[in-house]
């Protein structure tokens, strides 16, 4: 180790070396710092001397982009002019943390990239240093191009200390593994690089979730999940509902797992051209409540079932019918029955389009 080493324990940060750190920085120097990840270098993004000597050291080619680093949310609207409604999803559940999100750049000029990518750290030190910066501050690994990252402050000043100012010591990154990265686009998204966060917990987080409850979950809502899932694919004009951040789910208070739908239902919605066959009957669970936006419930009793196992969804949970009436149970009656039920479910489901597209 060096002088240009500066311990920094990110519990009680020292503010003569946090200080110095920041200034090396502000007056365009490069800073390696450390993140729950993996060890970077931060530069700012209005110092194109800084950022030419950033990429001479790490043998980096031009056209590669950097990722824009932020120490406070205020900072995210100088680095992106738009957010769509998906990034928001994920920054609300991710952010601070391993998540690099690639996102719309409406104030890029003509010839230059129309995206930016935006990583927020979960590191006290990544971020005090960061968030003292009055300008984007662009962030790169701390290694040089094709090398292993560092996870340590020795292994980055190893790798590359000759070629930095100062190298912040805040210990080893807690992760040791890159940060995910995602592109959000208008209308979808699609992951660039899995890291920590892997692509099935990104599905999910991203995911807008209608989920609709009856009792066995073989007639009720199994018919308005699938029907409600034929009314998003001809409002959108895309059958592939996930790229757009929507899921379709339903569930029964008491039903158990591994049935499928009841023949009436299967024909009810065969009428509507739906195929029904497939489906596999899923009992209710607090996790699954809480992993929806929107919890539609057929009776007022299996509203009260909803409640019960997850009385935070109070205010997510409501009746199909917006006039507070119970659905028909057509279980065990005629096809016409089943008929009706379907009519009255899809009758109502019109009323929840609207709400689901334009929540947040």
């Amino acid at each position: 180790m060096n002088d240009r080493v500066l311990r920094v324990d990110p519990s009680d940060m020292q503010p003569e070396s946090m200080s110095r750190a920041i200034e090396c920085l502000r007056d365009g120097g490069l800073v390696v710092f450390p993140t729950e990840t993996v060890y970077g270098i931060a530069v700012r993004s209005d110092r194109p001397d800084s950022i030419e000597r950033l990429r001479a050291a790490k043998g980096r080619d031009a056209d590669k982009p950097m990722a824009v680093h932020v120490g406070r949310f205020e900072q995210i609207e100088r680095a992106a002019s738009r957010l769509p409604r998906l990034a928001h999803r994920l920054i609300e559940r991710y952010w601070p943390g391993p998540l690099t999100l690639v996102v719309p750049d409406r104030t890029a000029p003509a010839d230059a990239p129309r995206t930016v990518g935006l990583r927020f750290p979960a590191h006290d030190v990544a971020r005090a240093l960061l968030g003292a910066i009055d300008v984007p501050v662009l962030g790169t690994s701390a290694n040089r191009s094709g090398d292993p990252p560092a996870c340590d402050a020795a292994t980055a000043d190893e790798l590359i200390g000759d070629a930095v100012d100062i190298v912040l010591d805040g210990g080893p990154s807690e992760l040791k593994e890159a940060s995910t990265v995602v592109e959000i686009l208008d209308d979808g998204w699609r992951l660039l690089r899995e890291g920590f966060i892997d692509e099935t917990a990104i599905r999910a987080a991203i995911s807008k979730t209608v989920l609709f409850v009856c009792s066995g979950n073989t007639c009720r809502s199994p018919m308005a999940a699938a029907m409600f899932t034929q009314l998003l694919r001809e409002h959108l004009g895309d059958d592939d509902l996930e790229k757009r951040g929507l899921r379709v789910r339903s569930a029964g208070t008491m039903a158990f797992p591994g049935n499928g739908a009841s023949s009436g239902a299967i024909a009810a919605m065969q009428d509507m051209g739906i195929d029904l066959t497939a489906h596999e009957t899923s009992p209710l669970t607090p996790d699954a409540i809480r992993e929806a936006d929107f919890v539609v419930a057929m009776t007022e009793e299996q509203l009260r079932a909803v409640r019960g196992l997850a009385p935070d969804a109070h205010a997510r949970a409501a009746l199909l019918d917006p006039t507070g009436h119970n659905t028909l149970d057509p279980f065990g009656g005629s096809l016409e029955l089943y008929r009706k039920t379907a009519f009255q479910i899809k009758e109502h489901l019109a009323t929840w389009l609207p709400l689901v597209l334009e929540a947040p």
